[in-house]
């Protein structure tokens, strides 16, 4: 008797096993490339790219449709001659960067609009050697399309963050090398 108890206990507990398991992999096998998921936890990202050196912080990685994402960065020169770079308009400036790009659609999400009336100018900034300028972006779970707001896509997103060069007013903006870390936008 004790015998056949210890074999159907072993008996269940290798069902069990096996259905926990079919269910861990059937859980995992729709979240895409991924083995296992993200542990939820706030990005503080460091990086040093040629004479830049980029810091960025995120309260998690993980946002839900609900959720603002507020994003802190800066950037520090860390080499020995200034740098000039395009630090938005005059009335609105921002320093530095930042983007959340869908890694698949490649859209981005929007940015939380304020009540500040901006000026179209671009203004010239100059990143002194040992210096350090910072922005704070908050993003909206959506993205522009057809000159509204719709959900943003769930997924990964890359955050970049970099100081665009300073050219000429009118020749496209092209970014130092930005630095980057992923977040997910997860449903509801």
């Amino acid at each position: 008797m004790k015998n056949k108890r210890l074999f159907s206990l072993a008996a269940f507990l290798a069902v069990a096993s096996a259905a926990s398991l079919a269910a861990f992999t059937d859980a995992f096998a729709m979240n895409g490339s991924r083995s296992f998921p993200e542990p939820v936890a706030p990005i503080h990202h460091q990086e040093t790219i040629g004479d830049l050196a980029y810091e960025f912080r995120l309260n998690s990685n993980q946002f839900s449709l609900n959720d603002e994402i507020e994003v802190y960065a800066q950037v520090t020169n860390k080499g020995d001659e200034p740098i000039n770079y395009t630090s938005g308009s005059s009335s609105c400036p921002t320093h530095v960067g930042v983007d959340l790009v869908h890694q698949e659609t490649n859209t981005r999400l929007a940015i939380k609009q304020d009540d500040r009336a901006c000026t179209a100018d671009l203004v010239t900034s100059t990143l002194a050697p040992g210096h350090t300028v910072h922005s704070t972006w908050t993003f909206i779970p959506e993205r522009w399309q057809d000159s509204k707001l719709i959900l943003g896509d769930i997924g990964d997103y890359d955050v970049l963050v970099s100081l665009h060069e300073a050219s000429s007013p009118f020749a496209q903006l092209q970014q130092f090398a930005p630095s980057s870390a992923t977040i997910t936008l997860l449903p509801e």
